[in-house]
């Protein structure tokens, strides 16, 4: 008997519904693709809803042979082949919602419609809370499902990385590889040397900050991804090295969807480099927007303003003091940092004192090492501490001796003394108002630096979970389970949870402390209890200060608005119409799918049925006939729809009954044409040649090495702009291997 070494080498005999061990797991096969010496299965888990693709004989693999065949009943088989009915779609229509654990309305089907048709680039700019990542979370699973070896990318900020690996696995069944250092750790002990884990199928979720390091973009292939999903792409509109990064890898990507709720933040600039990323210059390469929010509002928002009072007075009243004693600096300099100090007072007298002890700290740094760059490396400049836009303000030079400056910063110090920030009227009237509420309440602040005062102000008034920039992924997981389970009733955090995170079942009320620079993280900190699923009327409280001070910043806030709300986008109707429809044949797919639950039979199910219903299928009177399943594939062996047919088992012929070959001929021949058109598409809309360039050697990149072999990437887009060998063949469309699903035989 040969060992499992020596099985390695020989072509894997497997065929659908059987169950193989692979890494100590037991799977059923779902689908089986041979071509070039390889056999790609798509399994599925014998014992959880997760779907993974193999590559044989690369991986490791044994039959089960232990597995007793079990036969099942008459109605438990007729059961198997109605759901198997219910299951099957026509090609080029999202059939993945049929199997999954989600409930997905009709404008939610859009996008996936789109990227089946052909679009390139795709921008899901739907309101908060109205279900993008299960849009975008549909598409991947179309792309799974229907290629066997397809590769997604799936670009998520950091702290929602797991949520998205969660969503993926509990809706969908796919299992998601993280993109860190420990798991490439795990990957290279188990794979041959130089072998790139990203150039295997399946679907990786990175967050942008780790795909920017050098070393992780020099060792991307040149094969070029399937999808490329980016989440909150807003992130990405500045000037950045992990723009440029994450434009490179979505230019070279067969498809790319974005998702973010505030696409327009009122700078036009960031606007213009969003829309444009993952673009290659191309007519066909069109961006295809879908902007849905909602009828009517279901909120009720109230502003709270204080009086300022004769500490916050006097600390306003000394920052312009320093702004009119320096007219010879550089008006911008000035202007810059003094809108920083200011913004960081009206935030909370705790955020100023900070700010204005890190500036002291440049300045003595600067002066102590002239000359050199090692004061810009100060640890504390990170995340919510101090925001990217507020770090060229205290990194800037307004031409002041550092003697006066320092000066300027003492008597700014003693104005934002402790006493005054103990006195802030924004925590006094925030402390009387919970104590009215006995309500789950979120808190948010753009600053970490008044998130922990508000926390010390608090501590004895409220159970509190506290989630900030400064905590670990485990530590913030752990503060938002404290507050969804009930642990706490007041979450206080920073804008780190104003993106992705679902609190809509545990509360409806939110309360920002202090005003953000931009409009978009209003919108972005309601949506966190806004959302669907939300039963209740969301509540939104904005406390503020009487001052002219607020007042300017709040213009400039409604400015921003008002030039976003100018540059409304156009959503694309074209798919409205059909998904209303598929919606409807979903819904009653899917109720006809919970007929059979649980796996797969593992025995062919046979059925006793009235001679009468065997006539009504074959036409003709048989004592015994084979359901049988009749895929329409590619020449890559991907399954495009899947089709019914019967063979009656008194005969020696292994072919379908008449006439259901000839009609699914014509259909090959209609998918081919079809397939065609959108591949021509999609064709001119890609780059000729590698988008990122030419590149040093990287992880598992052996290019340029001496003697080591370099990595088949696959097929190259040619000079000419012609389609690879591999993707023409998906255009050749012809009736697969038939698999027996029931055999029926006549009630005698």
């Amino acid at each position: 008997m040969p060992d499992e070494d020596s099985r390695r080498n020989e072509p894997a005999r497997v065929s659908p519904g059987e169950f193989v061990w692979i890494r100590r797991q037991l799977w059923r096969v779902r689908s089986v693709h041979t071509g070039a010496g390889l056999t790609r299965l798509l399994v599925e888990a014998a014992a959880a809803n997760e779907n993974r693709n193999f590559l044989l004989p690369a991986e490791r693999w044994r039959p089960d042979r232990a597995r007793p065949s079990r036969r099942v009943s008459s109605r438990r088989a007729l059961a198997w082949l109605i759901s198997w009915t219910a299951r099957t779609s026509p090609a080029f229509t999202p059939s993945a919602i049929v199997g999954a654990h989600t409930l997905l309305l009709a404008y939610q089907l859009e996008p996936a419609l789109a990227v089946l048709a052909g679009t390139r680039r795709i921008l899901i700019a739907d309101g908060v809370g109205l279900g993008k990542t299960v849009q975008a979370a549909l598409i991947i699973a179309e792309m799974t499902q229907r290629r066997a070896d397809a590769r997604v990318l799936v670009l998520v900020p950091a702290p929602l990385v797991a949520q998205w690996s969660d969503e993926l696995r509990t809706r969908f069944g796919i299992a998601a590889s993280t993109a860190n250092a420990a798991e490439f750790t795990r990957l290279r002990s188990g794979r041959p040397y130089m072998k790139n884990p990203w150039q295997g199928p399946g679907v990786w979720l990175a967050s942008p900050d780790y795909l920017k390091q050098l070393h992780v973009l020099e060792a991307m292939p040149d094969t070029p991804f399937d999808l490329v999903v980016i989440d909150e792409a807003h992130i990405l509109s500045g000037k950045s090295q992990r723009r440029a990064a994450i434009h490179a890898l979505a230019r070279s990507a067969r498809h790319v969807v974005m998702l973010t709720a505030t696409p327009h933040d009122g700078d036009h600039a960031r606007f213009t480099r969003l829309v444009s990323l993952g673009a290659t210059g191309s007519k066909a390469d069109a961006l295809t927007t879908f902007r849905r929010t909602r009828t009517t509002p279901a909120r009720h928002i109230r502003r709270l303003d204080v009086n300022a009072g004769p500490g916050l007075s006097r600390v306003l009243e000394a920052i312009d003091a320093f702004e009119r004693s320096v007219r010879a600096a550089p008006p911008a300099a000035l202007n810059l940092i003094c809108a920083v100090f200011r913004k960081r007072a009206l935030s909370s007298m705790a955020a100023l004192h900070a700010s204005l002890d890190r500036r002291m700290s440049l300045i003595n740094d600067k002066n102590n090492h002239e000359g050199t760059d090692d004061w810009e490396q100060l640890d504390f400049f990170s995340a919510d501490l101090v925001p990217d836009h507020e770090w060229a303000a205290l990194n800037g030079d307004l031409g002041l001796a550092p003697a006066r400056e320092r000066n300027w910063l003492a008597r700014l110090r003693n104005a934002a003394s402790p006493e005054s920030a103990n006195r802030d009227p924004k925590l006094t009237r925030l402390r009387r108002l919970l104590r009215r509420a006995n309500e789950p309440v979120v808190v948010f602040t753009e600053y970490r630096d008044t998130l922990l005062a508000v926390a010390t102000a608090l501590a004895t008034q409220r159970d509190i979970a506290v989630l900030h920039g400064g905590l670990t992924s485990a530590q913030q997981v752990q503060a938002l389970r404290a507050f969804v389970h009930g642990h706490a009733d007041t979450l206080l955090t920073t804008d780190v949870a104003s993106q992705g995170i679902n609190l809509q079942r545990r509360a409806r009320w939110v309360i920002n402390f202090d005003l953000p620079w931009t409009p978009a993280r209003l919108e972005q900190r309601a949506g966190r209890v806004d959302r669907i699923g939300q039963t209740r009327l969301v509540h939104v409280t904005s406390l503020g200060v009487r001052h002219t001070a607020e007042a300017a910043q709040r213009a400039r806030v409604a400015a921003r608005q008002d030039a976003s709300n100018a540059a409304a986008l156009v959503t694309c109707t074209r798919w409205t119409r059909a998904a209303d429809s598929l919606a409807r044949q979903f819904a009653r797919q899917r109720a006809v799918a919970t007929l059979w639950r649980g796996p797969d039979p593992i025995a062919l199910p046979r059925a006793r049925v009235p001679q009468q219903l065997i006539q009504r299928i074959c036409g003709t009177a048989v004592p015994r006939v084979t359901i049988v399943e009749i895929p329409l594939v590619n020449k890559t062996g991907d399954v495009l729809e899947r089709h019914a047919g019967w063979v009656a088992s008194n005969t020696q012929s292994d072919t379908p009954g008449h006439p259901l070959p000839t009609a699914l001929a014509r259909r090959a021949l209609t998918l081919g044409a079809r397939a065609r058109r959108r591949l021509a598409r999609a064709e001119a809309a890609l780059p000729i040649g590698p988008a990122i360039g030419p590149r040093q050697p990287g992880l598992f990149d052996p290019r340029g090495v001496p003697g080591l072999p370099r990595e088949d990437d696959g097929p190259r887009r040619s000079a000419t702009g012609n389609a690879p060998a591999e993707a023409a063949a998906d255009t050749d469309v012809s009736i697969g291997a038939l698999r027996p699903l029931v055999i029926l035989e006549a009630q005698s």
